[in-house]
C-alpha cells in the first residue's frame, strides 16, 4: 500500500515553517531615506512657494544631493533584489519606494529645466 509519505516525501499534516527572517538595517535605512527625501521635496516646494521662487539655488542644491542619493540607493536596491538574506517582499517594496523617490526628484528637475 502506497502511503501519503511515499508520494510526497512527508507525512500528511506535518510541515515545517522557516523562521521569519528579519529585515536588514539596509532595507530599513532605504525606507527612511526615501521618507526623508519625500518630506524634503515637500519642504523645498513649500519654501519656494512662500518665497515666490527666489530660492532656486538652495532648492537646486538640496535637490541635487537627494537626487544623487536616491540614484545610488535605487542602484543598491536593484543589485540586492536577488539577495536571499531577507524577505522578498521587503526587497521589492524597498526598490519600489526608492524608485518612486528618485522619480519625484527627477520630475522636479525635469520640470525645472522645462520651465526655464
Amino acid at each position: 500500500m502506497i502511503g501519503i509519505r511515499n508520494i510526497f516525501g512527508r507525512r500528511r499534516g506535518k510541515f515545517s515553517v522557516n523562521p521569519r527572517r528579519p529585515v536588514s538595517g539596509l532595507v530599513k535605512s532605504i525606507y527612511l531615506m526615501a521618507l526623508i527625501s519625500t518630506v524634503a521635496v515637500l519642504v523645498v516646494m513649500a519654501i519656494s512657494i512662500q518665497m515666490n521662487g527666489e530660492t532656486g539655488k538652495i532648492a537646486g542644491g538640496i535637490g541635487f544631493v537627494f537626487l544623487v542619493t536616491e540614484l545610488l540607493l535605487t542602484g543598491l536596491c536593484i543589485t540586492r533584489i536577488r539577495d536571499d538574506s531577507e524577505p522578498i517582499s521587503a526587497r521589492i517594496i524597498s526598490t519600489i519606494v526608492s524608485v518612486l523617490a528618485f522619480g519625484i526628484w527627477l520630475s522636479v528637475y525635469i520640470l525645472g529645466v522645462v520651465a526655464e
